[in-house]
């Protein structure tokens, strides 16, 4: 499960920053995915789904809830690592004068 997270948060992350020009160039002209590209936690939840169906996870036959829930936690794992990177790199004091 935590390959299946991080490989989700990886191609996320390369389709945000760009990496992936093949896919931001062509999708990017649509406003929907633009906005989605924006948010981390939507192209989590996009990427999550799709990885889903074309990996098939444990090698057993999904169902539709399987997907949406793996979709829904790698989403979520998307936007924790994201909001923890932000806040390890926003240098924040504990101690304050």
């Amino acid at each position: 499960m935590i390959t299946f997270l991080l490989a989700s948060y990886c191609l996320a992350f390369a389709i945000r920053v760009g990496k992936v020009s093949l896919i931001t160039d062509v999708l990017s002209k649509l406003s929907f995915f633009r906005a989605m590209f924006a948010c981390i936690l939507c192209l989590g939840c996009e990427v999550g789904w799709f990885l889903a169906l074309v990996t098939q996870f444990d090698g057993t036959l999904m169902g539709l809830r399987e997907v949406f829930l793996l979709g829904l936690a790698a989403g979520a794992f998307c936007l924790i690592v994201e909001e923890v990177l932000e806040f390890l790199s926003s240098g924040i004091s504990f101690y304050q004068k």
